[in-house]
């Protein structure tokens, strides 16, 4: 998806409802993502550090993401069941 459809989606369906903070992150996720497949699989501290923000805040804008269909979440795990960074995929 080319920056200007990105951006354009952007303006027209979602400004209205999802904070621009979310935008901001939904924007970093977007420039982490793989173009082939739209995903993404940065850590949580990764969002926070590259958004200036903490990573309850974070958390917070991420749900939002989720909560408006931009992005779904899918929890990763190592083989041993460790926890491993979520990856996002871009639905927008």
């Amino acid at each position: 998806m080319s920056q200007i459809k990105i951006n354009r989606i952007l303006l027209d369906e979602y400004a209205k409802k999802v904070s621009p903070q979310a935008i901001v992150l939904y924007l970093v996720i977007a420039s982490l993502a793989n173009p082939k497949t739209n995903k993404a699989d940065p850590s949580i501290r990764q969002l926070a550090e590259l958004t200036n923000k903490s990573i309850r805040v974070t958390q917070t804008y991420l749900r939002e993401l989720e909560e408006n269909g931009m992005i779904n979440t899918e929890r990763q795990f190592s083989e041993d069941g460790t926890p491993l960074p979520n990856r996002y995929e871009l639905l927008v």
